[in-house]
C-alpha cells in the first residue's frame, strides 16, 4: 500500500485494516494513528496522537469522528498533508 494513495477515507480505513501506523499533518501539526498495543481487535484498538499527546483512544469510528480544529477528521481527511505509513 502506498501512502500517496491515502487521500480518501476508504483508503485510510483499508490501511488501518493492515494494522499500519499512519502519520500526517494538519495545519503544520504532526498527527499519528497507531494501533493500540493493549488490544488485539483492530477495529476497536486505535490511538490518535498529536505531537506526543494522546487525543483519542477507541474504534475506527471514534478516530474518524474526532474533531480537529472544530471539524471531524473524516470531513477534513482530503486536506491532510505529508501522509506516511
Amino acid at each position: 500500500m502506498n501512502a500517496n494513495n491515502l487521500n480518501t477515507l476508504k483508503a485510510l480505513k483499508e490501511a488501518m485494516s493492515y494494522n499500519l501506523e499512519i502519520y500526517f499533518k494538519i495545519n503544520g501539526k504532526q498527527y499519528m494513528i497507531l494501533p493500540d498495543p493493549k488490544t488485539g481487535i483492530l477495529e476497536d484498538g486505535w490511538l490518535l496522537v498529536c505531537e506526543n499527546s494522546l487525543l483519542k483512544k477507541g474504534a475506527t469510528f471514534d478516530i474518524f469522528n474526532y474533531k480537529i480544529n472544530g471539524r471531524l477528521l473524516k470531513d477534513i481527511w482530503s486536506e491532510v498533508k505529508d501522509v506516511e505509513m
